[in-house]
């Protein structure tokens, strides 16, 4: 679906940019807003980089 100004309606928005999203690094555990096909902004390596999932509540680990 199309809005007026002729972008893909449900495509995320960050600071009225599209295409952007949470990125994340598998290798270094990074995570950062940008595109997919992004290259890792800590080991510059783009094969090891995904659309980040969901975020998730983390437990600290006891004392």
């Amino acid at each position: 679906m199309k809005t007026a100004d002729g972008a893909d309606a449900g495509t995320g928005t960050v600071d009225g940019e599209s295409g952007l999203t949470v990125m994340a690094c598998g290798v270094c555990d990074v995570t950062w807003r940008g595109r997919l096909g992004d290259s890792c902004w800590a080991c510059g390596i783009s094969a090891h980089t995904a659309k980040a999932p969901p975020l998730q509540v983390k437990i600290p680990a006891p004392a």
